[in-house]
């Protein structure tokens, strides 16, 4: 047995323990706010969400009339039938499975290697910046990191290309492929633009430049991520939140001032979310030793036209929100890390190594506990606020007036931020719901913290 791949599984098991566990804590320490609310009950009687057939309801609600992302809303209703603690669980097993995909799309047919698993967690941590968006809040979790495991298991599949000679395996994996690309094509807007393109791109790179065999399977996952792409951009509901998005702003002068609007948008966010790695980007290049033909003869070049096809199809898109550049980070840490490899870089070889290392280890902490501050403290305020309900309802008071404190005003949309628990309107949805189904009260009213 050879001992140093004894000890990378090792390091490997560890690194993915150590990381479920904070997750874990994290997810513990984040709780259920704002979108999260209405996910917890059933669309069309307004009752809690409490069986299968309340969130098909629900799915088919949202589908007519707000958006297609059917996967993301029914995963959102789904954690409301068990425990908070079953979600945890899920999301934080969510985010290993997200590290082992990224690094299987570098790296798909040698064994996973302790230190690509490190560097994939560094990343995550260091260069997602809206981390508390997409990986602990609720409502962008199941919407962004849940869906996006599903298009990089799919793309997954591609990226080995993994043929048979046996008819009933490859039966099997046409039938699997197709209800997977099904699934991938229907979760997000920019990936379901991204993913059949990549698709495409995947297919020129085997037959033109790998001269490989492609087989029926691959056919048959393009034909279902087209489908499942259909579904999501001709939803109903993709109709009516255009022209909700579109009827507050001046994107409604005329169809010019949309786009141009849009364009500049689009390009100002993914400068500003992606900074981080485009500053890494030149620096490689300068140093290593890459051919240009590498990039027009390797899969890098899929990735690339990946990050940027799902990035400026978001012109077309009914919202642009931070949390879709997520995918484009996930591609350009797959270019990154397979530019590297090309290289031959040794970086333990490096100069400076422990000490660029150590630097990088620090920021990336950093970097994500800053992420989650916002959460924990909103885990406070909210642990406060519930006290303070509670010992109310115990004195027989049904209609509870409560301050919300530490309230980041006009910041109440973003998951790492202080999010006000409650609203002035006892009216309002979120007021509604808790008052009624966490507290079993009649109302609740939010005041701003004196």
């Amino acid at each position: 047995m050879d001992i140093k791949k004894v000890d990378n599984k090792r390091q490997v098991l560890f690194l993915f323990i150590i990381m479920f566990l904070i997750m874990l804590l994290f997810n513990t320490l984040s709780p259920f706010c704002y979108d999260d609310y209405s996910n917890s009950v059933n669309s069309v009687t307004g009752e809690k969400v409490t069986s299968i057939k309340d969130i098909y309801e629900s799915v088919v609600v949202f589908y007519k009339t707000w958006g297609g992302r059917v996967f993301g809303d029914m995963f959102a209703h789904a954690a409301f039938l068990f425990p908070k603690v079953v979600y945890n669980i899920i999301s934080s097993f969510a985010y290993i499975f997200f590290i082992f995909l990224i690094a299987r799309h570098v790296d798909p047919f040698e064994e996973l290697k302790a230190s690509l698993v490190l560097y994939v967690m560094l990343l995550s941590w260091l260069c997602i910046i809206f981390f508390g968006d997409v990986f602990l809040w609720m409502a962008g979790t199941v919407n962004y990191l849940f869906t996006v495991d599903i298009v990089l298991a799919y793309l997954l599949v591609y990226r080995k290309n993994i043929n048979t000679d046996s008819t009933f395996r490859c039966v099997c994996k046409c039938i699997g492929i197709f209800i997977l690309g099904i699934a991938a094509g229907w979760c997000n807007e920019n990936t379901a633009a991204a993913v059949p393109v990549m698709v495409i791109a995947f297919w020129f790179y085997y037959k033109y430049i790998a001269k490989e065999k492609i087989q029926s399977w691959f056919y048959v996952g393009f034909v279902g991520v087209c489908i499942g792409s259909a579904l999501l951009v001709l939803a109903p509901g993709v109709r009516v939140r255009i022209d909700v998005y579109t009827l507050n702003s001046f994107e409604s002068i005329n169809w010019f001032c949309k786009y141009l609007y849009r364009f500049g948008v689009v390009t100002v966010l993914s400068l500003l979310w992606i900074s981080p790695l485009l500053i890494v980007y030149p620096l490689l290049l300068s140093k290593a030793k890459i051919k240009k033909s590498y990039f027009l003869a390797s899969p890098v070049l899929v990735y690339c036209i990946g990050a940027f096809v799902s990035t400026y199809c978001l012109i077309l898109s009914p919202a642009v929100s931070r949390r879709s550049f997520l995918i484009v980070d996930v591609f350009l840490f797959v270019i990154l890390l397979l530019l590297l490899k090309e290289a031959k870089v040794d970086v333990k070889a490096t100069k400076y190594y422990r000490i660029i290392f150590k630097v990088a280890v620090v920021l990336a902490v950093v970097s994500c506990l800053f992420s989650t501050f916002g959460n924990i403290r909103n885990y406070i305020d909210h642990k406060e606020m519930e006290a303070f309900i509670l010992a109310q309802k115990e004195n027989g008071i049904t209609d509870i007036i409560v301050e919300v404190p530490r309230t980041l005003v006009g910041d109440i949309h973003k998951a790492q931020m202080y999010i006000p628990e409650m609203a002035e309107d006892p009216a309002t949805w979120y007021n509604l719901i808790e008052a009624k189904y966490h507290y079993n009260i009649d109302s609740i009213i939010g005041v701003k913290h004196k």
